[in-house]
């Protein structure tokens, strides 16, 4: 439904949004069933009122009085005036201008409106609250907070660092984001914010967080590394956990075939690998654990011979 506003644009009522393609425009009435208003224009109506040509006779009967008391014109004469000029006798004839006559609406800057039936929403959500860093690492963290509230409803959280305008991320209605690629033993100020389906933006609720120092102590040694043949070529590996202050720990295998240079067959945090060999022989293999920041354990080494394959 479009209708007229007017009243400023800034006082448009909620449910309602001016309707763009009919701005500054004026309304023009028409009548079509008048012939002579029965037409609009790009900017107005226009009215085809014509001014008909006519006549005015004065003939030598009758009287012709000027108007005043006792102002009869004898001898059926007329002048143009009292006593001098021309002799007015016969027709006179008039002659209008022929054409259109525009009429043009005043000049009055109007609005329309069209109704949506949702009213605008201009309040912004409350901010999230209880806003943590928790499992701090040297490089990473955890942001957790509770949820704001709205009065429609919160569609999506918004995370920063260091009061950045840029966000690292803008989430759903999540309520924890993993914060990676950060620097050790470092102070760091993180803000999340609420977001509405009409894009308002709560205040934003603040955390400070410090990285741990970098990790220079390894892990452990692998426990229990072992190796069995399980027939058919197949050969099974296996090793207990390393122990460190970090974590995941990454479990890098290696392998030395017949005397061979080693070769790394997997780096994961896997404790178990399987690969089947081709020819019969000796196949030393060799175990290091590795933690987040780098730092590695010793080997831990075991063989295995295969005979018959």
């Amino acid at each position: 439904m479009i209708a007229i506003w007017g009243r400023p644009a800034n006082e448009i009522p909620a449910g309602w949004v001016e309707y763009i393609d009919l701005k500054g425009r004026v309304p023009v009435g028409v009548d079509t069933s008048d012939p002579l208003l029965n037409k609009t224009g790009n900017q107005g109506g226009s009215k085809n009122a014509v001014i008909v040509s006519h006549n005015h006779t004065i003939s030598n009967s009758g009287n012709v009085n000027n108007g005043e008391t006792g102002g009869e014109i004898t001898n059926k004469i007329a002048r143009w005036d009292r006593g001098s000029g021309s002799l007015l006798n016969g027709t006179i004839s008039t002659v209008g201008e022929s054409g259109t006559n525009k009429n043009m609406q005043p000049y009055n800057v109007v609005h329309f409106i069209e109704y949506t039936g949702i009213p605008s929403d201009t309040t912004a959500p409350t901010s999230p609250g209880n806003l943590t860093a928790s499992d701090i690492r040297t490089k990473s963290l955890t942001l957790n907070w509770t949820s704001a509230t709205d009065n429609v409803s919160v569609t999506n959280y918004l995370v920063y660092k260091d009061n950045s305008n840029t966000p690292l991320a803008e989430l759903g209605n999540v309520l924890t984001y993993n914060v990676a690629g950060l620097s050790a033993n470092t102070n760091y100020s993180f803000q999340v914010r609420a977001k509405d389906a009409a894009g308002n933006l709560s205040v934003p609720t603040t955390v400070t967080a410090t990285t741990i120092a970098a990790d220079s102590t390894p892990p452990t040694l692998p426990s229990f590394f072992h190796c069995v043949h399980n027939g058919q070529g197949y050969i099974l590996l296996e090793w207990g956990e390393s122990q460190d202050d970090d974590s995941p720990i990454d479990y890098e295998l290696s392998r030395s075939a017949y005397g061979s240079l080693f070769t790394v067959l997997k780096k994961n945090p896997n404790t178990y690998y399987s690969e089947k060999v081709s020819s019969n022989g000796t196949y030393t293999y060799r175990l290091r654990a590795i933690d987040p920041s780098g730092n590695a354990s010793g080997y831990k080494e075991a063989s295995i011979t295969i005979s018959s394959l």
